[in-house]
């Protein structure tokens, strides 16, 4: 059978990305926990390229602060991995576990409901993406914020084998599609080429 075409992820940009997580930060919500829960999944999806129904899966002990690390059980493909946790994220989720706290909930999912002690459900994202999409202007969805996570990381000098590690990926050529979106890498390796500082000089004339 031929090949499909690999189509270039869609994803935000650097500006993009951090609009979105601006806007998510100065929406006007009912309640604190809203504010800091609302941060929390928004900054997960671009720091760590967490899947939707694996953020839904977490739970408390898989977030480890202390360790700055993340551990995502039974992803796709059941396949479990450890993500760091960045500046950005562990105050994000600090926050969140503070307030958290603070409403006493016991569940042991990660994210919880506002006003009940119980998981918080997919809707809550989906609104959640819906209202930033609106107010921004900028169209995105929770995949895209995954496939933005692994472009912007692999802009950022990220090695691609340690990526497909973060992504969960079974083969690393999965990972590599993310290559054809990342033009900064290609623009500052196409120096690499062996002719690139070297002048051609005019052949002599044989006549």
């Amino acid at each position: 059978l031929p090949k499909l075409p690999k189509k270039i992820p869609r994803h935000l940009s650097t500006d993009e990305a951090l609009e979105v997580l601006l806007w998510t930060r100065n929406l006007r919500y009912a309640y604190q926990f809203e504010k800091t829960r609302a941060v929390a999944i928004i900054c997960m999806f671009i720091y760590t390229g967490i899947r939707l129904q694996e953020l839904l899966n977490l739970e408390l002990d898989h977030i480890h602060l202390d360790e700055r690390m993340i551990f995502i059980q039974s992803g796709k493909g059941k396949k479990d991995r450890k993500v760091p946790i960045n500046l950005e994220l562990y105050q994000a989720l600090e926050a969140y576990l503070k307030d958290r706290k603070r409403l006493g909930r016991k569940n042991p999912s990660f994210f919880v409901s506002l006003k009940n002690d119980r998981p918080m459900p997919y809707i809550t994202v989906r609104r959640l993406v819906e209202r930033i999409r609106k107010d921004s202007g900028i169209h995105f969805t929770p995949h895209a914020l995954r496939h933005t996570f692994a472009t912007l990381m692999l802009e950022g000098g990220c090695d691609i084998y340690v990526l497909s590690k973060m992504l969960g990926h079974s083969q690393i050529q999965t990972t590599t599609i993310y290559l054809t979106a990342t033009t900064s890498v290609m623009k500052e390796n196409i120096i690499k080429h062996p002719l690139s500082f070297t002048e051609a000089k005019p052949r002599r004339s044989h006549a």
